[in-house]
């Protein structure tokens, strides 16, 4: 069974603005507008469970004045989805976060229309929850083109927040890039690029075409095109934590800022010896910034390497 819905205008809900949950049949709507109201913990538009087929048109949801909301929350289901021009504005809570892919499972594939857009939320996009390898998010992720030639999708986190998060998430497989924009955080234990993944910015006037394909990977971050307040759009990658970024083989690096402010230990990591490491393609680290590294703290730590870097 399926079913379709026109414009939908849902406002001051106490619970959530609207439920998807176990639908194996297409669920479709239109225009859709959700304020949300003052409860705690509630999201504009939640997923459960399974959803075989769900698509919204043009989408906007506005945070409320509860504390620990999110706009459009994935978190532990297994749903596909296909939003068009989406709008996610917060108040500025720290608590809040854009949208959440915590727990979710399955690979499903999840897209945002380019022109997407998030704003002063806690967290833009959430891939772990609660700083656990076991939240870690699993689903194909696509938000905007990842093009900052035009400069159509945007993540901006509220003050003191990130527009991703990612610290403790688990190993993710298969060949990852994230188009970062805005501060990302990488607190806590070290992010870890398994062997073929890479993370690439907007420094440098570097842009990222993306071909419409998407590829059988966890999560596919093409997560929109602007820096907010970062000049030139570059990526910021932040870590107040351990060891930053551990690369374990044939990884690229480029056109992303680190600052290291408050972190210990290294920057980058590269063991030969560390489990899953495997360097065929040699690693490139091109186009990266590194500041704040602090005295007796390390940039670069590299340990029995005998291939390419």
């Amino acid at each position: 069974a399926s079913a379709t819905f026109g414009a939908v205008t849902v406002s001051g809900a106490t619970g959530n603005g609207i439920d998807i949950t176990n639908n194996a049949g297409a669920v479709t709507f239109g225009t859709t507008s959700v304020t949300m109201g003052s409860a705690v913990g509630p999201a504009g538009i939640n997923f459960a469970l399974t959803n075989a087929d769900v698509t919204f048109g043009t989408t906007n949801v506005t945070m409320g004045s509860g504390a620990n909301q999110t706009g459009i929350d994935f978190s532990g289901s297994s749903t596909t989805a296909d939003f068009g021009v989406t709008t996610i504005t917060g108040t500025g809570d720290l608590t809040s976060r854009g949208i959440d892919l915590s727990s979710t499972t399955g690979n499903k594939t999840i897209t945002f229309l380019r022109g997407s857009s998030i704003s002063n939320a806690g967290v833009g996009v959430e891939l772990s929850s609660g700083g656990t390898t076991a939240t870690s998010a699993n689903a194909n992720f696509t938000f905007g083109d990842g093009d900052a030639t035009v400069l159509q999708s945007s993540i901006t986190a509220a003050s003191g927040g990130y527009t991703v998060t990612a610290a403790q998430a688990d190993t993710m497989t298969g060949t990852l890039t994230f188009a970062f924009v805005g501060t990302v955080d990488l607190s806590a234990t070290p992010f870890t690029l398994d062997s073929g993944q890479s993370i690439t910015g907007f420094g440098n006037g570097s842009s990222i075409i993306t071909s419409g394909t998407i590829q059988p990977i966890n999560v596919q971050g093409n997560l929109g095109a602007t820096g907010g307040n970062v000049t030139g759009n570059e990526g910021v990658v932040k870590s107040t934590g351990g060891d930053t970024l551990q690369l374990l083989g044939s990884n690229q690096v480029r056109d992303t800022a680190f600052d290291f402010t408050g972190g210990s230990g290294s920057v980058f990591t590269i063991d030969q010896n560390a489990a899953g490491f495997s360097n065929v393609g040699g690693i490139v680290i091109q186009g990266v910034t590194v500041s704040n590294v602090a005295t007796g703290q390390t940039a670069f730590k590299v340990a029995g390497l005998d291939g390419n870097l």
